[in-house]
């Protein structure tokens, strides 16, 4: 069994602060139980709780 760490988006923006990162966008991916389509339309209009989040950031 592996370690799991599972970051809500606050937390991601913090943790990317916290190297030295600025935090430019957000966005997420998937939003269980949907699929295709319902789920694309789902995650662009509530990222927070889709399954995958990416965050944009770079160097400050």
């Amino acid at each position: 069994m592996q370690h799991l760490r599972i970051f809500a988006p606050r937390g991601l923006k913090e943790l990317a602060s916290l190297h030295g990162l600025e935090p430019l966008a957000f966005r997420g991916a998937g939003y269980f139980p949907f699929y295709g389509r319902a789920a694309d339309a789902l995650s662009n209009a509530d990222p927070r709780h889709s399954i995958f989040m990416t965050l944009l950031a770079r160097k400050r």
